[in-house]
Parts: C-alpha cells; structure tokens; sequence
C-alpha cells in the first residue's frame, strides 16, 4: 500500500502523498473510511466513469495535499484500459 521513503525532498514527498491517495480505495484506512477512490468504478465502461473519477481524485486531492495543483487528463483509451496524465504543479 504505502511506502515511505527518506531523504525526499518537499516536492518528492507532495508527489508520492498523490501517489498514495490515488492508489487508496474507500474503506482501506480504519480511522477514515471515506478516504480514497470508489471501488464501485473498477467495474465500470472506461468511456462512462472518466468524467466521474477526474472529478473525485482532484477533488480528493486537492482537499488532502493542499501543497500541490493537481491536473488529471484522460490521455488516451487503449484495448479497454485508460490512461490517466497527472499533472503537479505547486499550489
């Protein structure tokens, strides 16, 4: 689940704390259950939940690692799998 480096610098730490948030699915931490992606999208048409997990993984980012802006975009659908481009920029 999370890994925890030493010796990052600020923007390396910013960065994997996005990382870790995007990779954290509701319910998996015991003291904040409604932190992280909605597992209900795993199962889901790729062309149907683009707009609705962009929406909720900037949203969720932006409220938990206020040090970072961060830009998602669909950047391409390939054999039924999405690529999502983040971007990070400091707030």
């Amino acid at each position: 689940m999370f890994e925890w480096s030493t010796g990052l610098s600020e923007p390396e730490r910013a960065a994997k704390n996005v990382e870790n948030l995007i990779n954290l699915r509701k319910g998996d931490l015991p003291f904040d259950r409604g932190l992280g992606v909605n597992p209900d999208y795993i199962d889901k048409p790729i062309l149907e939940l683009s707009s609705e997990i962009i929406t909720e993984l900037e949203d969720m980012i932006n409220e938990r690692e206020p040090r970072v802006q961060v830009s998602l975009e669909q950047a391409d659908v390939l054999n039924s799998e999405s690529i999502l481009e983040v971007t990070i920029g400091d707030a």
